[in-house]
């Protein structure tokens, strides 16, 4: 773990913290325990570490029960950069003292740095597991909502990159639940709408989804420069353009219906104030959205505007000439202009 994190630590560890409180455990010290705490803390003021951890471990071998043992020498192995030993020892003390305030305070402190290392280094599973036991530390929402919020929402992200998007979104909104957290956690709050959208939306939960997605839009809409929120506009265009196309499906499937292309293109008729703002907001907020145009030009085939399905799928391979997907794109364009000749020589 870097130095950077431990020089946190020993500041941590002897700013102010003299105390030798028992935290509340049920059986007070004995007199000798307590003379070695003093002991051991007059050996840190004197940086003289190495007695003062024999003093703790003295303690601890008459008073295996007593929790502020257990914290002080965590703490000032932690401060040692005995990585291990000390996190053993926090653990130890919360087993002993659920209540122990500081043994919490530090424990969150440590899990939540430990997890941004290991985000850092890309091992999400390793970052997770952090997250996890630092929203699970007693108290943790009285005793340190910042890091508690910045866990639950690293944990909601890192989930939905994992696919689990049920999972994510139910951390991220323990996050969004938490007291003060639209000021407290101003810089990401609104983020968190975006991916609980997205969630939905992979669930099929199109409803929900453009629900958080216009909660999103409306939070970031003046911002500039907003990455994410040409692509909210995008999914909700999207969602409802799969609302459409089940509510077409069985237009589609009926092999003996008639005016079958005016049927579908009045159910596109009904969507299309859902679907075309919003496609053309994004085009316009992000000019290289490739499934933009490509939503776009499908939605009007699907109205039975050819000319400006035409248009469009003109325009996209104009803006895209190496997409993967040009060849099909240009397929679809020829049989669209064919069907336009044709109508016009029948026409005739």
């Amino acid at each position: 773990m870097k130095k950077t994190f431990m020089i946190a630590l020993i500041v941590l560890a002897f700013a102010g913290q003299t105390m030798l409180a028992t935290a509340g455990e049920a059986a007070p010290p004995s007199k000798q325990a307590l003379k070695l705490m003093k002991k051991a803390q007059k050996a840190i003021e004197a940086k003289e570490f190495d007695k003062a951890t024999e003093f703790y471990q003295q303690v601890i071998e008459m008073e295996a029960e007593y929790a502020e043992a257990r914290f002080a020498l965590g703490r000032l192995q932690l401060a040692q950069n005995q990585l291990e030993p000390g996190e053993d020892n926090l653990k130890k003390a919360l087993e002993l003292d659920p209540g122990h305030t500081e043994a919490a305070k530090l424990m969150a402190r440590l899990l939540f740095s430990k997890g941004q290392q290991f985000q850092q280094q890309r091992n999400v599973e390793e970052a997770n597991q952090c997250f996890r036991q630092l929203i699970d530390l007693p108290n943790i929402a009285e005793l340190d909502r910042t890091h508690l919020g910045q866990s639950l929402y690293q944990l909601g992200v890192n989930l939905y990159t994992r696919k689990n998007f049920a999972e994510s979104t139910e951390y991220l909104k323990k996050f969004q639940q938490l007291p003060m957290a639209q000021t407290e956690f101003a810089p990401i709050f609104p983020a968190s709408n975006y991916i609980i959208g997205l969630n939905y939306s992979q669930q099929k939960d199109y409803e929900a989804s453009n629900e958080y997605l216009s909660t999103y839009i409306d939070a970031r809409q003046d911002a500039e420069n907003d990455q994410l929120l040409p692509l909210a506009h995008f999914v909700i265009a999207s969602n409802n353009f799969q609302v459409m196309e089940a509510e077409a499906e069985p237009i589609r499937k009926d092999k003996e219906a008639k005016d079958l292309k005016e049927k579908l293109a009045a159910v596109a008729a009904k969507f299309q104030d859902a679907i075309v703002p919003h496609l053309e907001k994004a085009i316009e907020l992000k000019a290289d959205l490739e499934p933009a145009y490509l939503t776009l030009g499908n939605f009007y085939y699907y109205k039975n505007d050819r000319q400006k399905t035409v248009e469009t799928y003109e325009k996209m391979i104009s803006l895209f000439p190496d997409s993967p997907d040009k060849a099909r794109y240009e397929k679809f364009l020829d049989d669209v202009k064919k069907e336009i000749a044709a109508l016009e020589k029948t026409s005739k």
